[in-house]
């Protein structure tokens, strides 16, 4: 079976920065753009964040900033939001996490 569960030791054996950053960024790619087209973001809603067995969890990333952007993404993924730097930043601010997402000039890295 594909979906076996990884000791906690063996959990981040393979971490890589490259790899985590890419991730980030490509979910936000696959649900950027205007509101109107969300709804055509539903499979890849489904393909992301619908299998409990394979899905992808804010606690997967080894960097707590990294965990905190993607939960971000996930809350806005739920309400049907475009994810994009402006309304990242926006909702990291509002929550007061920001700099827990290692700042504004971290998270324009990350998403440009």
């Amino acid at each position: 079976m594909l979906g076996h569960r990884r000791s906690p030791q063996a959990r981040y054996a393979r971490w890589s920065l490259q790899q985590e950053r890419s991730t980030l960024y490509i979910h936000a790619a696959a649900f950027s753009g205007r509101p109107e087209n969300i709804k055509d973001s539903a499979p890849k809603a489904q393909f992301f964040m619908s299998s409990q067995e394979f899905s992808l969890r804010p606690e997967d990333f080894y960097l707590d900033a990294h965990r905190v952007i993607f939960r971000q993404m996930i809350e806005l993924m739920e309400r049907s939001k475009v994810i994009d730097l402006i309304t990242i930043q926006d909702e990291l601010v509002r929550a007061s996490q920001l700099e827990s997402a290692g700042g504004i000039g971290y998270l324009a890295g990350l998403l440009d």
